[in-house]
């Protein structure tokens, strides 16, 4: 897994994340594409 998917899943799970991660996700396209990649998943999932 690569660390931005990695990170978003921490995130997601609602772990603590330090501020070098969530620097990196603000910055990163994937990362927000992961985020919104999972919470369809998420949606579909409890549909």
């Amino acid at each position: 897994m690569d660390t931005t998917r990695e990170y978003v899943s921490i995130l997601m799970d609602g772990d603590q994340v330090s501020e070098e991660m969530l620097d990196r996700l603000l910055s990163d396209d994937a990362a927000a594409e992961a985020w919104y990649e999972y919470h369809l998943l998420g949606d579909c999932m409890r549909y």
